[in-house]
C-alpha cells in the first residue's frame, strides 16, 4: 500500500487500516525494494515493480502543486495534486495526523 501525504503529516495506522480494509503498517526496507523496485527514500508515486494500491491525503489537493520523489534520493518533480492522484491511481481519504518535530 502507498499513502501519499504532506511532509508535515504522518500516516495514522488505525485510520489507514480502516481505509485499506487490512492492517497498514510501515514496511521494512527489503519489502519496499522488492515491491517497488526503488530505494525506500526515493519511491515515486508510479512505475513500481508490482501494482500497489494507493491513497492520498485530501489536504494535498489544497496546494497548487506538490513535489514527489522521482526514483532517486536527489530527484523530485512538481505536479498538480489532482494529476498526482490520477497518476498514482490513488483514492483520497483521511488517514493522517499532524506531526511536529521536537525541539
Amino acid at each position: 500500500m502507498l499513502f501519499l501525504v504532506a511532509g508535515n503529516r504522518r500516516v495514522n495506522g488505525a485510520q489507514a487500516s480502516g481505509l485499506a480494509y487490512e492492517a497498514a503498517y510501515p514496511a521494512d526496507l527489503a519489502f519496499i525494494r522488492t515491491q517497488t523496485g526503488f530505494e525506500p527514500d526515493s519511491v515515486p508515486p508510479t512505475g513500481h515493480a508490482h501494482p500497489i494500491r494507493a491513497w492520498m491525503d485530501p489536504r494535498l489537493l489544497e496546494f497548487d502543486k506538490v513535489w514527489a520523489c522521482a526514483g532517486a534520493p536527489a530527484l523530485v518533480f512538481s505536479i498538480d495534486p489532482e494529476a498526482l492522484r490520477r497518476l498514482a491511481g490513488a483514492v483520497a481519504g483521511d488517514f493522517t495526523g499532524y506531526w511536529a518535530a521536537s525541539s
